[in-house]
């Protein structure tokens, strides 16, 4: 009797293993794979906890994602000569939306002359893009602000009405090849985003 009783138990055991294997390997529909347990990253290599907004605030970006940078309409260049972004293919280049009204514009400076500072050598281009409210100030507040990077003015808005800025600071970035990759990017993620556009090769 005790060898029966010690035969079912057995067969018991095997059953519940066998059953855990299933339940535990055999993924559950509508559930994440396992590899979706890591952070996805969006189109291009761009990962989403670098961006700001949930998808429908973001919506405004569909068409601007992965696509060449349009043109700088922008006058009054500070802290160095004009530049176009054309001459700037090759480097990756932060647009810093800005304006002298704008505290936490103000506030973010020192880290984005930290971000210069750091990148510059390895092809880094800081530009401060200046909304034309306030900007008879822009020259003045650069300099008490010690700005470290290129700023110029942004006359009639048509620069920030391009890249679809809405509130300031926002910042996006160009990569090598003179594409916007990442727009409306956090700045604390800004030196992890800035360092892997680096990494990539060169445009050629």
């Amino acid at each position: 009797m005790k060898s029966r009783i010690d035969l079912v138990v057995a067969l018991l055991a095997v059953i519940v293993a066998a059953w855990l294997a299933v339940a535990l390997f055999v993924p559950v529909p509508g559930a994440p794979s396992p590899s979706g347990a890591v952070a996805a990253a969006a189109p291009g290599g761009v990962k989403q906890d670098w961006l700001e907004g949930d998808a429908a605030q973001r919506e405004r970006f569909k068409d601007l994602e992965g696509k060449p940078a349009p043109p700088l309409q922008v006058d009054q260049w500070t802290n160095g000569d004009a530049v176009t972004l054309e001459a700037l293919r090759g480097k990756v280049v932060l647009l810093d939306f800005w304006g002298t009204w704008c505290a936490p514009c103000l506030a973010a400076v020192p880290h984005v002359n930290q971000l210069q500072a750091k990148h510059r050598d390895r092809g880094f281009v800081a530009i401060g893009v200046c909304d034309p409210e306030g900007a008879d100030t822009m020259a003045k507040t650069v300099k008490e602000k010690n700005f470290q990077y290129l700023v110029a003015r942004d006359p009639q808005s048509k620069t920030a009405e391009a890249y679809k800025i809405e509130a300031m600071p926002t910042y996006h970035l160009i990569d090598r090849a003179g594409n916007l990759r990442v727009l409306n990017a956090k700045q604390e993620k800004l030196d992890e985003a800035i360092a892997a556009l680096l990494a990539e090769a060169p445009a050629k």
